[in-house]
């Protein structure tokens, strides 16, 4: 298992896969999204983009984003 860097070649299969769980994505104007490569596009800055890899095979992604402020739990 592997998380690796979301690019645009993994746009077909992240279709597929959102597709296979019944996710599908709605343009402004209430068309399908068929094609993930310009979302992808945007996850290059302070939101980044990442999927998950079983085998070689792409399982699922989603966003991390970078915080600058300090995170703490206390108990």
């Amino acid at each position: 298992m592997a998380l690796e860097i979301l690019t645009e070649a993994d746009a077909p299969a992240l279709q597929e896969l959102y597709r296979s769980i019944g996710m599908i994505g709605i343009n402004a104007d209430g068309s399908e999204v068929t094609d993930q490569r310009p979302w992808i596009r945007t996850l290059n800055g302070p939101i980044i983009g990442r999927k998950l890899v079983v085998d070689g095979v792409l399982v699922g992604g989603g966003q991390l984003t970078v915080q600058k402020q300090k995170h703490s739990v206390t108990g």
